[in-house]
């Protein structure tokens, strides 16, 4: 796993756990106006583990940690992959079956190889977005 480090070139963009709470309300919110049947959340490491953690919980699924073993009891489209940022898109894209599946990021790059289901924030290439648990 890559560790993320900003270049010299970017600027960098503060994140509030406030803000994460105020966008998973909307994320949920989305996902009930769109009538869509949540069973379980795969929070991809390690960005993905404080949201998945908190949809978990409000959602009142279980999450996991690994895409093997009990999760192969769902079907796809019951199965909500979260990470906090497409970026380039290629995590997303990494993981098997990803287009049978809903997903959801906090947000996307203007360059990513992969749109989320769900997004809140679009970003500019040249911004880094620092999370409170970075």
């Amino acid at each position: 796993m890559k560790n993320r480090q900003p270049t010299t070139e970017q600027k960098k963009v503060f994140y509030s756990f406030e803000q994460l709470l105020k966008d998973v309300d909307i994320i949920i919110n989305i996902l009930k106006e769109r009538n869509v049947h949540i069973e379980c959340i795969y929070g991809i490491p390690r960005g993905g583990l404080v949201l998945g953690s908190i949809l978990s919980n409000k959602l009142n699924v279980p999450l996991f940690l690994d895409l093997k073993g009990d999760i192969n009891k769902y079907s796809y489209k019951s199965i909500l992959i979260v990470d906090d940022i497409s970026d380039k898109g290629d995590t997303f894209k990494g993981i098997p079956n990803i287009d049978k599946m809903n997903t959801v990021s906090l947000f996307i790059k203007e360059h990513t190889k992969f749109v989320p289901d769900i997004y809140c924030h679009k970003e500019k290439t040249h911004n880094w977005i620092i999370f409170p648990w970075e």
